[in-house]
């Protein structure tokens, strides 16, 4: 959702404008509340260690499966599927940030009172960011 909201929100030229980056600064906010409770880090736990198995036993490439087997492992893969695209969209979203606000300090006029608004928004993205970092060391 927050991936295609980058998509939709209105563009002044070639970055977004402050109301769309700071709804998506906010959902990425609520998404950092969503998954920090225990229970969906215990499901990210889960599939982390799931992934760690399925590499460890995919060294032995000359396997053959059966359809049934290969049919549940693709069962069991779907089933973290949402855990999977955490840390990458994370920061993903975060570097969209940073890049747009950035395009946004360099495409306006300095000293004007659009350029001092953008200033304060450096601030959300460094509390977000320092989040971000809190959240992810928890999984080293």
């Amino acid at each position: 959702m927050i991936g295609t909201t980058f998509k939709m929100v209105p563009q002044d030229p070639g970055f977004l404008n402050r109301e769309g980056w700071v709804d998506i600064c906010t959902r990425i906010e609520q998404m950092l509340e969503l998954i920090s409770r225990p229970e969906y880090k215990a499901s990210l736990l889960k599939s982390i260690e799931y992934l760690q198995n399925l590499v460890n036993n995919n060294t032995d490439t000359d396997r053959e499966m059966t359809v049934e087997a290969m049919e549940a492992e693709a069962e069991e893969k779907a089933q973290y599927e949402t855990e999977q695209q955490v840390f990458p969209s994370l920061s993903n979203f975060a570097e969209r940030l940073d890049e747009n606000l950035w395009k946004s300090y360099q495409r306006t006029q300095h000293g004007s009172i659009n350029y001092m608004v953008r200033l304060q928004d450096e601030n959300r993205l460094l509390f977000l960011s320092d989040k971000l970092l809190t959240y992810l060391q928890e999984f080293n």
